[in-house]
């Protein structure tokens, strides 16, 4: 018996936006700090507290195609981040998550899979301010990885050889996960094979810079298909895939 299973070890936070100015320690924390030219900074009573500076010109985000910046003495912290990770059927991350493959015989391309379900849904994440991002898909290994049950070794970038992964994202379907988020501008990859050297990476999803912001959407439904040389021995194989957002 083969059965196949594709083991998502790391789910890359691959662009961060956050601002890094908070201090802290185990005995106390400044959650921003600024050296002004001016201003009281920071005025109280039991109803009201101020932060004020004075000489503060520019400030605020601004933004372009490519870059985003918080402006200003007190931006503070900032949330932006782009990520992705999978989530249940309540939007619960997922620590470890797993594709199982069934229909499994030896030289046959009906050795299927699923990538994104109700109960494990693939969540891309976009705080920023700007939109254009890519949802990929890679061996963690690169192209050299494989699968394998410990003993035994198989392809998934051979197509010439007969063992192949794969994807088509097509098949699948996408969901903003909150309103008045849309789909609008975000566009589903096309079906492609593992081919080591030419194809090591596969484009899931892509938003334009027409896409939504400030928004999360779920992934779900990328047909997965891998063939099995009618060589190889049985047993349980993974392999471990990496997906990145950025």
């Amino acid at each position: 018996m083969r059965t196949l299973l594709i083991t998502i070890l790391a789910l890359l936070i691959a662009c961060h936006g956050n601002s890094v100015l908070a201090m802290s320690s185990s005995n106390y924390a400044i959650p921003s700090d600024s050296f002004n030219g001016g201003g009281g900074d920071t005025s109280a009573s039991a109803n009201y507290k101020i932060l004020d500076t004075t000489g503060q010109t520019v400030a605020g985000a601004g933004s372009s195609a490519a870059f985003s910046a918080q402006q200003g003495y007190r931006t503070g912290a900032g949330t932006s981040v782009l990520s992705v990770a999978f989530v249940d059927s309540i939007g619960a991350t997922i620590a470890s998550p797993v594709v199982s493959f069934t229909g499994i015989t030896a030289g046959t391309a009906s050795a299927n899979g699923v990538l994104g379900t109700a109960s494990s849904k693939v969540r891309i994440t976009n705080t920023r301010s700007i939109a254009p991002w890519s949802l990929t898909i890679a061996a963690t290994a690169g192209p050299s990885g494989s699968w394998s049950n410990g003993t035994n070794t198989m392809g998934f970038n051979q197509p010439g050889s007969g063992n192949a992964l794969t994807i088509d994202p097509t098949s699948g379907a996408i969901a903003a996960v909150n309103a008045p988020c849309t789909t609008a501008g975000l566009t589903l990859g096309s079906l492609a094979t593992f081919n080591q050297g030419v194809v090591d990476s596969i484009t899931l999803l892509t938003a334009g810079a027409g896409a939504d912001t400030q928004c999360a959407w779920d992934m779900t439904g990328a047909n997965l298909t891998q063939t099995v040389p009618a060589s190889q021995p049985t047993g349980s194989y993974s392999i471990p895939m990496t997906i990145t957002v950025s």
